[in-house]
């Protein structure tokens, strides 16, 4: 199964913010289609931003 998406357009100042966004939103639904136990949306987020480079205290407005 492919699942294809378009989010545009993201100012460039939040294409980080916004990529670690949606994979944390997608890491959640995947645990859940899976049948596993689904953890507070702030430890996908924390894992996310870590690989994002996204500091998690000064979010881009």
């Amino acid at each position: 199964m492919t699942l294809t998406f378009k989010h545009f357009p993201i100012p460039e100042h939040m294409i980080l913010q916004s990529a670690m966004g949606w994979h944390t939103m997608l890491d959640i639904l995947t645990t859940a289609l899976l049948g596993e136990k689904v953890e507070e949306r702030s430890v996908y987020m924390q894992k996310n931003a870590a690989l994002y480079g996204v500091d998690l205290n000064n979010l881009a407005r």
